[in-house]
């Protein structure tokens, strides 16, 4: 009995089927680095969510303020002087997780060029770990009171440092910026002309954590002066929605705030 001879893939057709899954490979990346980009936006607004929380929860304990870029001295406590918000809220609100502080996309946490390097930038507040980084920016733009509330607080005469905002100034919380995505520490529309503090690393938007506690996406449009490079001390040029978006209020009494 005669078995058939068993005839292997010839060159031609063995570069077929190679051409074939290279061909697959080529359709499905996209949609894979997509998915992997769409993860990391939902795992940012996870973060900037939590921080709202933590936000909310420091706004109820201290009477009506909105947290501050660094709080007062902390005096006898095992703890370093004048924490910044990436420290006192992680320490009283998210159990010192600074992870929540990291956004997965911010790709410049590290550079010593385009920005300051903020990964493990200082230590934890209590545990001394130093691991404490940060992604998000404080709006230094929002409403002041017009006098220290940490009065002599690190010997400055910058305010914004000093002076936290009391969130009865604050029009619509739902639309007021609290913290969003940046390569520096405060943003503000002051800066609207210096790239490197703001980073659109979400689809071309930003992600931003709002008085509300809420959190959502922004592009540039929306938080911009609507001509390219427009200087946002001119008012003429906001869009809807500026004035709430930096400032608290749609339109600030005396026009653009000059007190930080």
């Amino acid at each position: 009995m005669r078995h058939a001879s068993r005839r292997g893939f010839t060159l031609v057709e063995l570069l077929v089927v190679i051409g074939i899954i290279a061909l697959l490979i080529s359709m499905l990346l996209p949609a894979l680095n997509k998915a992997r980009d769409s993860a990391k936006t939902v795992q940012c607004l996870s973060n900037l969510r939590q921080i709202g929380l933590a936000v909310s929860m420091y706004t109820q304990q201290s009477k009506g303020w909105l947290p501050p870029y660094r709080t007062g001295q902390l005096g006898s406590l095992p703890a370093p002087n004048y924490p910044y918000y990436w420290q006192f809220l992680s320490a009283f609100y998210m159990n010192e997780n600074p992870l929540v502080w990291e956004c997965p996309n911010d790709n410049f946490m590290v550079s010593t060029t385009s920005a300051p390097a903020r990964k493990n930038f200082n230590t934890r507040m209590f545990s001394g770990t130093k691991d404490a980084s940060w992604s998000y920016a404080w709006n230094v733009r929002l409403p002041k009171e017009g006098v220290d509330v940490y009065r002599g607080s690190l010997g400055t005469s910058f305010s914004y440092i000093t002076n936290p905002s009391p969130i009865s100034k604050v029009q619509n919380p739902s639309n007021v910026m609290v913290f969003m995505d940046s390569m520096q520490s405060v943003i503000g529309p002051d800066y609207i002309n210096l790239p490197n503090y703001f980073r659109w690393d979400h689809a071309k938007k930003t992600a931003c954590v709002f008085v509300d506690g809420h959190a959502d996406l922004r592009r540039k449009d929306e938080i911009f002066p609507t001509v390219p490079g427009g200087y946002a001390f001119n008012t003429a040029l906001w869009p809807p929605g500026f004035g709430e978006f930096w400032m608290g209020r749609h339109h600030p009494p005396g026009g653009f705030p000059f007190l930080y």
